[in-house]
């Protein structure tokens, strides 16, 4: 062994001695503050990710309400037509809607006795039973109204059906109109 050792300091004359280091694990505060700004910036943006898509979940789930209030209307007037044509075949074919003739009316389907109703101001806010009815004449105030138009097309022979849906969304208005024609199939 000895042998080895004097090979070793032949081969390298002068010694080098390592000085022992005083070194204690850690972080300085720009490696801290930079990390620190990297996590939230990546925090915010997946935040407000998310939070625009339940919002645009939320205005989604509210027009497949709008349209199906907008397309029970429809029904509603095409249900009327036929009715008066079987019942009697000598009654108007719009008897009962006439309210909805060329002004804006509301159509409440569960109201047996006065489904068809004039709109003050163009305005028919629905309402929300317990059961999860939207109505006109009880429960709590939606954020959805609906308005009915008929226009007649022909006389006594088509009428369009104009029903538009209008809600609000936080601070923005959303709105469609959809539209059917009726004929008088007598």
């Amino acid at each position: 062994m000895m042998n080895d050792e004097l090979r070793i300091k032949k081969f390298f004359p002068i010694s080098y001695k390592l000085k022992a280091k005083s070194f204690q694990g850690g972080f300085s505060l720009v490696e801290v503050l930079v990390a620190a700004a990297v996590l939230i910036i990546a925090v915010t943006g997946t935040l407000s990710i998310i939070s625009r898509n339940v919002s645009s979940a939320a205005i989604a789930e509210e027009r497949v309400v709008a349209y199906y209030l907008a397309q029970e209307a429809i029904e509603f007037v095409r249900s009327v037509r036929d009715n008066n044509v079987i019942a009697n075949p000598r009654r108007p074919w719009l008897d009962g809607l006439d309210d909805c003739v060329g002004q804006a009316c509301s159509i409440d389907v569960n109201d047996s006795a006065a489904p068809v109703n004039f709109c003050p101001g163009g305005e028919c806010p629905l309402l929300l039973n317990p059961d999860g009815v939207y109505n006109r004449s009880n429960g709590e105030q939606t954020i959805f109204s609906r308005t009915v138009i008929l226009d007649e097309i022909r006389d006594e022979q088509e009428v369009r059906i104009d029903v538009t849906v209008n809600w609000v969304h936080g601070l923005q208005d959303h709105g469609f109109t959809l539209s059917g024609h009726i004929f008088n199939w007598r």
